[in-house]
């Protein structure tokens, strides 16, 4: 009781007015090591994921990659111009030496101001790069987090260590909130590429969902296909289909179907509380 301890260290007419708690930041995994090996492990995957198909990724989305090669191959030699001259001056020279051959080359107008279509694909070019190649390892992480916890049981998380080490059974309303982060167009861009990951709007929900349920089943002692479960999941609280969800997870339309019936089985209200609900309307 804190107004309490108040009035014993100030008097009885100490009040509180206003009370703040300080708390550190929500986060999934609380061991700062744990976390650290698998940001550099989930880097270092896409770094390499990029490294083999940006030329490929970038030439499909700007309008003229041409140009911009082209402007790169010309930024190198100016950058590599070698004069008898350091520092500021050395620089000067080199921008300077950039604008002529820029001109030269028709990428820039007499006045060194650059072509607006190759000026249009720089600025797309860093937009992929600022706002799609940096948000892929995060999105990454959180889908593999988020598949399993779907396609695991509250009793195996529990019990056994799983791919993330330190990550609880369950997660919070604070620590769920997280999984709202996955990008759309990195995960576009992912799944161009043969990776199984979906853009789920709302991953929050779902997985709050998916706890709240295993809450119901504790001690019926259910037999549940857990990877069907989680697709089943998916299909029931996204406007991803059945098809789709039963693909991602490897498993057939069949066993789909029969976690779904379980899972509206067991979201649906009893007797008791089907009375009580029209009690209180």
């Amino acid at each position: 009781d804190y107004e309490e301890k108040l009035k014993q260290e100030y008097g009885p007419h100490a009040r509180i007015e206003f009370i703040q708690f300080h708390r550190r930041k929500s986060t999934i995994i609380n061991d700062r090591h744990i976390r650290t090996a698998l940001a550099l492990g989930y880097s270092g995957f896409v770094q390499d994921f990029i490294a083999k198909r940006e030329n490929e990724i970038l030439k499909k989305r700007l309008k003229k990659p041409q140009l911009v090669k082209r402007y790169d191959e010309i930024l190198e030699e100016a950058k590599e111009y070698s004069l008898p001259f350091t520092g500021e001056e050395l620089e000067e020279i080199r921008k300077r030496r950039l604008r002529n051959l820029l001109i030269q080359e028709g990428l820039a107008d007499k006045d060194g101001n650059l072509r607006p279509d190759l000026k249009s694909d720089l600025e797309l070019r860093e937009k992929i790069i600022k706002d799609i190649f940096s948000k892929i390892p995060i999105t990454l992480i959180l889908w593999d987090i988020t598949c399993y916890y779907l396609t695991t049981s509250y009793d195996r998380r529990s019990k056994y260590a799983g791919p993330f080490p330190g990550l609880g059974p369950v997660l919070d309303r604070r620590q769920s909130k997280t999984f709202n982060k996955m990008d759309r167009e990195a995960v576009k861009l992912l799944r161009e590429y043969g990776e199984k990951i979906f853009y789920i709007k709302n991953l929050q929900k779902l997985l709050l969902k998916k706890f709240e349920i295993e809450e119901k089943i504790k001690g019926l002692h259910m037999k549940i296909n857990q990877r069907a479960f989680g697709a089943a999941i998916i299909n029931l609280e996204s406007d991803i289909d059945e098809k789709a969800c039963a693909n991602i997870f490897s498993i057939t339309l069949n066993e789909l179907k029969k976690e779904k019936e379980n899972i509206k089985a067991l979201t649906k209200p009893t007797n008791k509380a089907r009375l009580f609900m029209e009690m209180i309307k």
